[in-house]
């Protein structure tokens, strides 16, 4: 029945988010080693790429290019502290029930808390059930507690932290991580931010115009006319009133 066939789904996608983790993995790896050699080998890769731009173009595009890299570099950092966080969440609450291996299970929670989808609860949840079956409540709870910690601090910081470290709102750094996971699945939790910086730093050099954009690049506002010259047999125009009129006599 209708019961099976979303059961039957849910469990597709929940598999198919565990088989693309080893490459959002590699994905996340070949960022930051990228993100490393690009910036090393700046001073020969980079000047090669400008010359083939035009002229007027060249320092527009190397503006843009300074910050995606400065932001990609924040972003991975930012990444990185929500996988220490996580990680040290979840030693902690493993310690607390004796698990053996607690230190490389927490390093696999905080892989799975990267997951959206799946989570720490594909683990923590069936684990506390088991042990609710046991008798063994005390650890049923503290289980479960882990679960809904990582949770909510996973949701509070990630678009906190993801949004500071490029100069993004979180609200809009939540909605890039969305729209990754809608459009690309398990890999838009990076796709989806790394297209939302490289847009932000086209837009504020100025080569391409995202909506709520100022006019102008920076947000000045355009310069005022100058007030076309009298011609030849044309009368000036009078003092505005806030002039003062010559003296009399």
């Amino acid at each position: 029945g209708r019961a099976t066939e979303l059961t039957a789904t849910v469990i597709n996608r929940v598999l198919n988010t565990i088989l693309g983790v080893p490459t959002v993995i590699l994905i996340f790896v070949i960022g930051i080693l990228a993100a490393f050699f690009f910036s090393k080998d700046r001073d020969v890769l980079h000047p090669a790429l400008l010359r083939a731009l035009p002229l007027r173009m060249r320092q527009t595009v190397a503006d843009a290019r300074d910050k995606i890299l400065l932001d990609l570099g924040r972003f991975f950092k930012a990444y990185g502290v929500l996988f220490l966080i996580s990680a040290a969440q979840a030693a902690i609450g493993l310690s607390l029930i004796n698990a053996r291996y607690w230190l490389v299970l927490s390093v696999i929670m905080a892989l799975l808390d990267s997951i959206p989808i799946v989570g720490p609860g594909f683990v923590l949840v069936p684990w506390a059930v088991y042990f609710l079956y046991v008798g063994l409540l005390k650890e049923a709870v503290i289980l479960l507690a882990l679960f809904v910690i990582m949770f909510v601090v996973r949701q509070v910081l990630q678009p906190k932290l993801l949004g500071d470290s490029v100069g993004m709102h979180p609200l809009l750094m939540l909605v890039a991580l969305w729209v990754g996971i809608v459009a690309f699945g398990v890999y838009g939790i990076l796709i989806g931010p790394i297209l939302a910086i490289i847009a932000k730093a086209l837009s504020n050099a100025g080569i391409i115009r995202l909506p709520g954009d100022d006019p102008l690049p920076g947000g000045e506002a355009p310069p005022a006319a100058a007030a076309p010259a009298a011609g030849p047999g044309k009368a000036a125009d009078p003092p505005s009133a806030a002039q003062p009129s010559p003296a009399a006599g």
